[in-house]
């Protein structure tokens, strides 16, 4: 390594090449090195298991040792506990023989640790979440414990910029930056990411300073995806039995959609005396912390997962990835493969298909599509979010015990917060505050009131304050003391039921059968003993939707001309006894449809009046966007999904006029129309709040609430196609 070249410091090119025997450094991180030390807040994209962490410290450590300065001077967000654990122990690796101090703090840290560990540390790894309630605990001094960050580091930023967890985290960045002493530099990292320029501004907010998107060049990677029918001769369990009979030392990681279905395919598995683990929400912390370091360690060679195995926690290199769904989108397709072939740089995965669902081939397109192009989906940001807004005002005001109007002006300076001047909103937002009893008016400030005071000093209500997402009531299981993991409210209803009336209320958990001893239905506590019979419980998931960007690669591919499944899925190997169903699918879809138009509707007789199908290829929300539009106009809404939508009409769309007319006013008048319509549909109103995904719809008024859900679901490409599509006719 010629240190030189990269400005390195002694010390650290010592560690580098002497402890960590590093012979040189990765593209990303040659790439990030300059941008960082140049104090640019940047955007780093590059594979999974690329050295994207290392890409952002290295420079901040560099300059660390050479500027020789002590204290806190990282905050670094991550968004889950296991992934804290895993990255701590990372940068450990090379921080400490530098003389630098790393520490995790989350929920799973003991109290007295988490606070001694402010006194030494140079790095702070912690969840959105943890930062809030360290923020809102009155008896630290935040000014003394932050006025020395120079550095932000979001990792994952691409989970959190689809969720709320995202703009409460970019929130908590702007007031944790209000305590330092200078401007801190904004580091995001992910593995895929389309629109980087958004993310960027998404992460900076307002913030004018310098900015750079560094992306690593990885070459050509040859994956192998292979394509198999749920019911071909050769199932992926047997896939799985055969290689791992051909090579015991092989890994494997099953990725499912759903719980159900991964404790359903361990069950099957476990019955071809396949040793397997399963990790999931529902498991048992310390039973998913075994599966994730014994899985690393090659200790077992089969884990079934959820998405909580999607990010960055480190589980070794995997030979190959197994979707037992195809996935809802290449992001996460990618994601996932990552996984494999980090040594090889030849991911490998097999893809199982439902014949009798064409939804599940055209998602292969999809999936196809992209990897033609090299894309991934855009992610939609929200520069409207009043409800995110109340609640990090109200925890600022807890925090600071007042708010004043120069706060305001700072504390709006968020991108999900840019749009609340265009409105009545603010004005709205503090009047139901106040109605509320959360805040009070002193003279021309904010300060907390009873119901504020009530949430923030009372251990049980802040720890649901500080996190801002829905998560699904469940109910604990345990085993001689042991937290097996937890089951749904749905479940649960099933099984004390069966319990009262002395029925057999057996069930499965983490791979194994358990019968119940005894309920306590105060705590809703279940205590179990081992079995031999599983019966698989049932977890509620809604599952990623379609994006508009996937649904349109999806038209994009069917739009190519079809000769063969072989020559038409080139990166792709699609088994033989599936051809079949693909290509019948592919022709069945091109019959039906023009794809050279914008929208293509087919129109069919009944009675008096006809049905149309509009194929549009929005996706889930685009064309529930399109059938709000079309309800405000009086059709008659029968069916909708991510491709298409089913009307009944007496004249036609392109021959009605109110439709055109509506499509044809412009944005703001289109926003109107939809907020009149929403406010008077309130179970509407609740649906479409309830995508967004969030849980603090109660420190908003309607009104607000109804502004929001019409910005959210408002998208101008829709607009635009629609727009083609009448000048067409």
């Amino acid at each position: 390594m010629k240190p030189m070249a990269y400005k390195l410091n002694p010390r650290l090119e010592k560690c580098l090449t002497q402890n960590l025997k590093w012979k040189d450094l990765r593209d990303i991180q040659k790439k990030a090195f300059n941008p960082i030390s140049d104090k640019n807040n940047t955007l780093i994209v590059s594979g999974t298991a690329s050295g994207k962490t290392e890409a952002a410290l290295l420079p901040i450590f560099n300059n660390m040792l050479t500027s020789k300065l002590s204290g806190l001077r990282v905050l670094y967000l991550a968004p889950l506990k296991a992934l804290i654990n895993d990255l701590n122990l990372r940068i450990l690796n090379f921080a400490t023989p530098l003389g630098l101090v790393s520490s995790p703090w989350h929920g799973d840290v003991k109290y007295n640790e988490k606070f001694k560990s402010l006194d030494d540390t140079n790095i702070l790894i912690i969840t959105p979440e943890s930062l809030e309630s360290l923020l809102t605990t009155q008896k630290t001094d935040n000014q003394e414990i932050f006025k020395q960050i120079e550095y932000i580091i979001v990792d994952e930023i691409h989970y959190f910029a689809t969720s709320p967890r995202g703009y409460q985290l970019i929130s908590l960045i702007n007031r944790v930056s209000r305590y330092s002493e200078s401007v801190p530099i904004r580091i995001g990292l992910s593995a895929t990411v389309e629109n980087k320029g958004d993310i960027l501004d998404f992460l900076c907010s307002n913030d004018s300073s310098l900015k750079k998107v560094v992306v690593s060049e990885n070459g050509q990677i040859k994956r192998d995806i292979r394509i198999i029918e749920a019911e071909d001769q050769i199932s992926l369990e047997k896939v799985i039995q055969m290689q791992l009979q051909a090579d015991s030392k092989k890994k494997f990681l099953v990725f499912a959609h759903s719980k159900s279905k991964v404790e359903s395919f361990a069950n099957a598995l476990s019955e071809m005396d396949i040793k397997v683990e399963v990790h999931h929400a529902s498991v048992g912390k310390e039973i998913r912390q075994t599966v994730e370091s014994s899985f690393k360690k090659s200790k077992i060679q089969v884990v079934i997962a959820t998405s909580t195995l999607e990010l960055g926690i480190d589980i070794g290199d995997i030979d190959q990835v197994f979707f037992l769904d195809v996935p809802n989108s290449a992001s996460s397709f990618l994601q996932r493969l990552g996984r494999s072939g980090r040594l090889s740089s030849n991911p490998k995965c097999w893809i199982t298909f439902d014949k009798t669902r064409p939804d599940q081939i055209f998602k292969i397109l999809g999936i196809h599509y992209m990897l033609e192009i090299g894309s991934v989906e855009s992610i939609e940001l929200y520069s409207y979010c009043p409800q995110i807004f109340a609640h990090q005002m109200l925890s600022f005001i807890y925090e600071n015990q007042r708010l004043s109007s120069s706060d305001l002006e700072c504390f709006l300076n968020v991108f999900c917060f840019s749009k609340l001047n265009e409105s009545d909103s603010l004005k709205d937002i503090f009047s139901f505050l106040v109605d509320k009893d959360y805040i009070s008016k002193e003279d021309k400030s904010y300060i907390p009131s009873t119901e504020l005071l009530n949430i923030l000093e009372r251990p049980m209500y802040k720890k649901d304050f500080v996190g801002v997402f829905n998560a699904d009531t469940e109910y604990k299981v345990t085993y001689k003391g042991n937290e097996i993991g937890s089951i749904s409210y749905f479940m649960y209803e099933q099984i004390l039921d069966k319990f009262k009336k002395k029925k057999p209320s057996d069930f499965s958990l983490a791979n194994k059968a358990w019968k119940v001893d005894y309920i306590n239905e105060t705590t809703k506590k279940i205590v179990v003993e081992r079995s031999n019979k599983k019966n698989i419980p049932f977890w509620f998931s809604r599952g990623e939707s379609i994006s508009f960007d996937f649904a349109q690669a999806i038209k994009k591919k069917l739009q190519q001309s079809f000769d063969s499944v072989d020559s038409y899925f080139n990166l792709m190997e699609i088994t033989t006894f599936s051809k079949p169903f693909i290509q019948s699918a592919i022709l069945e879809a091109k019959a039906m449809v023009d794809y050279s138009k914008p929208i293509d509707i087919a129109s069919i007789e009944s009675g008096e009046s006809f049905l149309e199908k509009i194929y549009t290829y929005f996706g889930d929300k685009g064309n529930y966007f399109f059938k709000c539009l079309l309800e405000i106009c009086e059709f008659e809404v029968q069916s909708d999904n991510f491709i298409q939508i089913t009307i009944r009409s007496e004249s036609g769309l392109l021959n009605s006029v109110p439709f055109t007319k509506l499509i044809f006013s412009g944005e703001k008048a289109i926003k109107e129309a939809l907020f009149e319509y929403f406010f008077s549909h309130f179970k509407l109103v609740d649906h479409i709040y309830e995508l967004f995904g969030d849980k603090l719809e109660k420190y908003i008024p309607y009104s607000v609430k109804t502004r929001f859900v019409t910005e959210y679901l408002y998208d101008e490409r829709v607009i635009e196609i629609l727009g083609n599509s009448f000048k067409c006719n």
